[in-house]
């Protein structure tokens, strides 16, 4: 296995390391699918055997293929495994939407399996620009491990699609009316984020596109801006 240095200093699972110049989502979505493809086909066949704790390994060499993504991490839990594989792939499909239908945007940030949320942080698991109309698309993952609960799932990544501010705009906020803002989520995760969008009372979702299983949403209201009590609620339900 090789593993370059500046990836042994990082504890996360799969990293993107953006260039100087914004790379086309073209480029950045056959990296990040052709980097996905090379891990899961060494385990889709020992994953069914393994226990939720027990360890998944694999192997990851440099690779001019997926050039801006870094593997920090090459064992983990199954459980997690699962889960960070799920969120690379929802991040893939949103990809794979976007190039389809605007081949000429940019990746602002990708976080395929870090974090993006924060207070300091007001960054999406996806952000994508529009170099042509100077707009901002926001994408969060929302897949969950099994103990978390759905619904506080899905709050907690609203209220990050609500508070990111992809544009620095001053006031804190990139608003509205220059971002829009997309869900990618399992078809399990899809009834909580219906049921959650009624119960704040926003309007319907739009499902914008469907593959292997990840629906990307299109959400048109994200955004009753949460109180810190609901937010602290949220991550103490995540924990």
């Amino acid at each position: 296995m090789s593993v370059s240095s500046s990836n042994k200093k990082h504890n996360h699972f799969i990293s993107y390391q953006p260039p100087k110049e914004l790379e086309p989502i073209t480029e950045v979505f056959t990296q990040l699918d052709t980097l996905w493809n090379n891990i899961n086909d060494q385990v889709q066949h020992t994953l069914e055997n393994l226990n939720d704790n027990d360890n998944v390994s694999f192997t990851i060499d440099d690779s001019q293929k997926w050039k801006s993504f870094q593997v920090g991490k090459t064992t983990m839990k199954k459980i997690e495994f699962v889960n960070q594989m799920n969120t690379m792939q929802s991040l893939s499909c949103a990809m794979q939407y976007f190039k389809e239908k605007h081949s000429d945007f940019h990746v602002v940030a990708c976080h395929p399996t870090t974090s993006s949320g924060g207070p300091k942080d007001k960054s999406n698991d996806l952000i994508l620009c529009d170099p042509k109309k100077h707009t901002y698309h926001c994408v969060e993952a929302s897949f969950k491990a099994s103990h978390q609960s759905h619904s506080s799932k899905m709050l907690k990544d609203l209220h990050s699609l609500r508070e990111s501010n992809p544009a620095n705009d001053p006031s804190g906020v990139t608003p509205l009316s220059q971002k829009q803002c997309y869900i990618a989520c399992s078809e399990d995760s899809l009834k909580a984020l219906n049921n959650l969008l009624k119960e704040h009372g926003y309007s319907s979702n739009a499902e914008v596109y469907s593959c292997d299983k990840v629906h990307v949403i299109k959400v048109t209201e994200p955004l009753k801006k949460y109180t810190h009590q609901e937010v602290e609620h949220c991550q103490k339900a995540l924990r």
